[in-house]
Order: structure tokens, then sequence, then C-alpha cells
């Protein structure tokens, strides 16, 4: 997979952080981070729950947002 992101990155022109790579452990979120980081800096590498609460924090934060985002706790 990793071989892939470079590929996409370097003979297509995606630019890394358009990358992302979807885990479900930190342990493996933290395996790919160390084998990118030199090679594909800006890639996007987490767990499915953190990369789903970035998004949901670019969509809120964004001024187009509509107010009916809102944070709440369980």
């Amino acid at each position: 997979m990793v071989a892939r992101a470079g590929y996409a990155a370097r003979r297509l022109g995606t630019p890394p952080e358009a990358i992302a790579f979807i885990t479900f452990t930190n342990k493996a979120t933290e395996e790919i981070r160390q084998r990118t980081r030199e090679r594909l800096p800006g890639l996007q590498v987490g767990t499915i729950h953190q990369l789903a609460r970035r998004v949901l924090k670019l969509v809120t934060a964004a001024p187009s947002s509509s107010r009916r985002w809102r944070r709440t706790t369980a």
C-alpha cells in the first residue's frame, strides 16, 4: 500500500495531502506513519475514527457550514 501511495504521488502527480491511509488500529497507523514520514510528507494517516473526527472538524469549521452541526458528548 505504501508503494501504491508513492506511485500515485510521484508518477500520477497526486499531492500526498490528497491521499489517506485509513487503518483500524493505532499500531497500524504508527507503522504506516513511520514508513511514509520521509517519502510522503503530508500524507493523511489515521484510524477510521481519527480521520472521521478530522473531517467533521473541517466541515464544521467551514464558513458555509450549516448550523445544524454541533458537537455533543456521549
